[in-house]
């Protein structure tokens, strides 16, 4: 079991990885290992070390009842150190077992293995934490086939804006068209028009879901509230999937630690088993 809010379980066949950026200062999965180092598979020398654990491929088919399922929270899949062997045998328990959701973030999209994707049991993802991880990330996802689709902002550590991956617009749309309604992104309301003759007919692949979440632990970085309502306002508005996981612990005391505006967010994309 999980304590992960927006899964059920944790299975970890590739622990360890390898920092990418700001967002991995104060990795848990990382300080976990540390704590068990020399142990449940971990090693000694340096516990954080990418590696295979062919034990916990059956893991899988032992449980019974369907879940959603966090591959690998104790490291990256896609990492470069995972051999293509160890790929497969992951990517085989996972097509054995379509009565479960599987859900795959990664810090490397552009290792992403096409098969993965394809699987209508698996949820692809990223994990960004900023503006400039995210247009690094969001687009190479967008690339990759995929039943559903989502990023994971955790820890955010400013604002985002994720219009262009959740709606489909161009540059023209907020310029010409009819007015429609006022949208407000966490600032002034701004003006909703309809897609301008540029957008009319295009196909757009665009995410299904985003998670948001604050930094906790040892050297927890703020998350200002207005972040989180901004990204909120749009997925609302986009009718994509919103889930807040947590406020982390700047917030956590006076703001409960889900509660965003009064009520919680556990929206999900839907898996139809």
């Amino acid at each position: 079991m999980s304590k992960i809010e927006w899964t059920d379980k944790t299975w970890n066949p590739i622990t360890g990885c390898t920092p990418v950026g700001e967002g991995c200062r104060n990795c848990y999965a990382r300080r976990m290992a540390t704590r068990l180092r020399g142990r449940y598979g971990y090693p000694a020398d340096d516990p954080f070390r990418v590696t295979f654990h062919p034990d916990k491929l059956v893991q899988p088919l032992k449980w019974k009842k369907p879940c959603r399922i966090f591959v690998c929270s104790m490291g990256d899949l896609f990492h470069g150190d995972v051999k293509p062997g160890e790929l497969f045998d992951v990517y085989e328990a996972i097509k054995r077992t379509p009565e479960h959701e599987y859900v795959i973030l990664t810090k490397r999209p552009d290792r992403i293995v096409p098969q993965f994707g394809l699987q209508p049991n698996v949820t692809m993802g990223v994990s960004c934490w900023d503006q400039e991880s995210a247009d690094r990330m969001i687009p190479g996802l967008l690339e990759t086939p995929a039943a559903r689709r989502i990023v994971s902002l955790e820890p955010l550590l400013g604002p985002v804006d994720i219009g262009p991956y959740i709606q489909n617009q161009c540059e023209t749309c907020y310029g010409d068209g009819e007015v429609i309604g006022m949208v407000r992104y966490g600032g002034p309301p701004i003006e909703k028009r309809t897609p301008c003759p540029d957008c009319e007919g295009e196909d757009f692949v665009g995410l299904d879901g985003v998670i948001v979440g604050g930094e906790s632990g040892p050297g927890a970085r703020p998350m200002h509230p207005d972040w989180v309502r901004s990204i909120r306002d749009q997925c609302v508005e986009a009718d994509v999937h919103f889930f807040f996981k947590q406020w982390g612990w700047h917030y956590m005391s006076e703001m409960g630690k889900r509660l965003l505006d009064g009520r919680e967010w556990n929206e999900w994309p839907e898996y139809a088993r």
